[in-house]
């Protein structure tokens, strides 16, 4: 397709940190700030759930603790937020306190997502902690594939 539109294509890979562990939030943090891209963001979540998912119990709760810097984007700082605040609720661990901060919070809805059939989705598949802060994504995205 590419070829007959006459349009080329690029691919970019960058490598997360050596090792099989999970990243802290902290440390998505930094890899979104670093991340100009929106899928490429969406492929670092995503990374980091299967990750998060992986570890033992034990070490999960850790890995919510320190509270991430600004990932330079408000969306982004948002759903950092709400990923502590609902990992924490199905590890049936207290969620830190950085994540109730005003900042991590928006204003206005945010489609992880924008696309029509995917916002219907979202709309009515949002965990709680994702939709009190304004940041819409199905359910089924936060589960490991």
């Amino acid at each position: 397709m590419l070829s007959a539109t006459g349009a080329t294509a690029e691919v970019r890979v960058r490598e997360l940190p050596a090792g099989t562990g999970a990243l802290s939030l902290a440390e998505l943090a930094t890899h979104l700030r670093q991340t100009r891209t929106e899928p490429g963001r969406r492929r670092l979540v995503l990374d980091f759930l299967g990750r998060y998912a992986d570890s033992d119990a034990a070490r999960r709760a850790a890995l919510l603790l320190s509270q991430p810097s600004a990932a330079g984007d408000p969306r982004w700082d948002a759903l950092l937020g709400a990923l502590a605040e609902h990992l924490a609720f199905h590890d049936a661990v207290d969620a830190p306190d950085w994540c109730t901060e005003p900042d991590r919070f928006l204003d206005h809805p945010w489609f992880w997502v924008d696309l029509p059939s995917v916002r219907r989705r979202a709309r009515t598949g949002a965990p709680t902690a994702f939709r009190r802060r304004n940041v819409w994504i199905d359910r089924a995205d936060l589960e490991r594939v």
